[in-house]
C-alpha cells in the first residue's frame, strides 16, 4: 500500500474516527471556559498522534476492500490533502 493510500484509508479506521469525535467533544468544555490553548491541544494532538500510529503500524488493506472504500476513493485528493495538512499540524 502506498503512502497516499495509507493517508487516505486511515481516515475511515474506527480508532481514528473515535479519536476525532472524542477530542472534539472533550474540547467543548475547555472552549466554554475560554481555555483556548488547552482546547486546541485536546482537539489536535490526540488525532495527529493516532493518525501517525495508524499510518505507521496498522494494516489498512481491509479498509481498502471495505464497503466504505468506493466513497472515500472518490474524495481521494481532498481527503489526502486534508490528512497531510493535519499531520503537518495545520489542523486540516
Amino acid at each position: 500500500m502506498t503512502r497516499e493510500e495509507k493517508l487516505l484509508y486511515h481516515q475511515i479506521h474506527p480508532l481514528k474516527l473515535l479519536t476525532d469525535w472524542t477530542a472534539g467533544f472533550a474540547a467543548l468544555p475547555l472552549l466554554w471556559r475560554h481555555r483556548l490553548r488547552a482546547a486546541l491541544l485536546v482537539t489536535f494532538v490526540p488525532p495527529i498522534l493516532v493518525s501517525v500510529l495508524i499510518i505507521r503500524y496498522v494494516d489498512l488493506e481491509p479498509y481498502k476492500r471495505s464497503a466504505s472504500a468506493p466513497g472515500i476513493e472518490g474524495c481521494g485528493r481532498c481527503l489526502s490533502a486534508c490528512s497531510s495538512s493535519s499531520l503537518a499540524g495545520s489542523g486540516g
